[in-house]
């Protein structure tokens, strides 16, 4: 009988061993293994709140696992639980809430099969919004609102609220008929026909998300929009100041010039001179009135600053008076710090007045000099 080595004998036990143990762990492992592809069933995909007024829709892509059957929806730290019966033809689920404060929710998901096992957990956050909500929404506001040939002007400010889509105007044409557009919130100038003057309303208007189920708005406001501007023409108007630069030739700058309808040349205070007797130099504030001639009823004045950005007027005063004695305060105004900028400044209403007055408090430059081109005043 032929021996078997000793060496083979070794090594034939220990692939015996090997193999036993491996059949023992997998019996070990095998409950686990096959515990592990039933417990989880197929989670919910892609799941979305849908924000609204007091409501709010919660949806996701159902999961192509056939086995799952219903659903758990968790929120409120588990105080509120709702259980849905999954369709399994569909490819989503949609689950309307109603009636809901105003909060911020978190909603936890679970599937199940028909043997009761559970999916991980699917967690999404959402809003529903309320009243609070509307209180703090702002309007977009407007910067100016004309009449431009018949055509009604709105320049328009921002605001960073990222809600925002755009704003709706209301109003009535010249027909009678009333009109509604909407304004991007991209537009910083709108034109609209058929605009000869009176009250216009307008609104923003707010989506909060892009899955946003509602649209919220401002409340409506109402706003007057007076006629076209039309200056007044300065024909025979007489223009008087506190003083004037007497200097000669270029020097000379009486208050005649802010009627000549030329923005080259000036209104100049009293500059110290060499004169006899000797002039002496004048100081803020300076004043310059005109006669006009007639008796308006004045919507607005008009101001030009020189044509070269040197020490330009910053701050006046503006009235208006019947006769030229008994004046009437109106306003005061800061003007642009630019050369040749032309203000138009309306009155806070129409003022029946033929004179008109100018007092100019300071400059952009510091100095002791008032310096201006034209004074005028419009209507509408």
């Amino acid at each position: 009988m032929k021996k078997i080595e000793p060496l083979i004998l070794i090594l034939f036990l220990l692939a015996g061993g090997v193999f036993s143990g491996c059949s023992k762990m997998d019996d070990t492992y095998k409950e686990f293994l096959d515990y592990g592809q039933q417990k989880y069933p197929g989670k919910p995909v892609s799941a979305k709140v849908s924000p609204g007024y007091k409501r709010m829709i919660l949806s996701w892509a159902n999961s192509s696992d056939p086995k799952v059957t219903r659903a758990m929806v968790y929120w409120n730290n588990r105080t509120d639980s709702l259980e849905v019966a999954l369709d399994p033809s569909k490819d989503s689920t949609y689950l309307p809430f109603n009636n809901m404060p105003e909060a911020t929710y978190v909603f936890e998901i679970y599937t199940f099969d028909d043997e009761g096992n559970r999916s991980v957990k699917t967690e999404v956050i959402g809003k529903v919004y309320g009243d609070f909500y509307k209180s703090t929404l702002l309007s977009r506001p407007i910067y100016d609102a004309t009449v431009v040939s018949d055509s009604l002007w709105i320049v328009w400010g921002g605001i960073s609220d990222t809600a925002i889509v755009g704003t709706e105007v209301l109003f009535k044409d010249k027909d009678n008929v009333t009109r509604k557009y909407f304004v991007d919130k991209s537009i910083l100038l709108s034109q609209f026909p058929d605009f000869p003057r009176g009250t216009i309303q307008y609104r923003t208007v707010y989506v909060p998300g892009l899955f946003a189920i509602d649209t919220f708005y401002t409340e409506w406001i109402s706003m007057y929009v007076k006629g076209q501007r039309y200056p007044l023409p300065k024909d025979g108007w007489i223009a008087t100041a506190s003083s004037f630069d007497i200097r000669s030739g270029n020097s000379y700058r009486p208050p005649s010039n802010l009627i000549d309808n030329n923005p080259v040349s000036l209104w100049v205070n009293q500059i110290a001179a060499n004169t006899t007797p000797p002039t002496a130099q004048t100081y803020y504030p300076h004043w310059a009135a005109v006669d006009m001639g007639s008796t308006y009823d004045l919507e607005g004045f008009i101001v030009q600053q020189r044509n070269t950005a040197t020490n330009l007027v910053k701050d006046v005063e503006l009235y208006t008076s019947a006769d030229g004695e008994h004046w009437t305060f109106q306003l005061k105004y800061t003007l642009e710090n630019r050369a040749s900028a032309e203000a138009f400044i309306d009155l806070p209403q129409a003022t029946s007045a033929r004179h008109i007055k100018l007092i100019a408090l300071n400059d952009y430059g510091n100095s002791n000099n008032v310096a201006l081109a034209e004074f005028g005043a419009y209507i509408r």
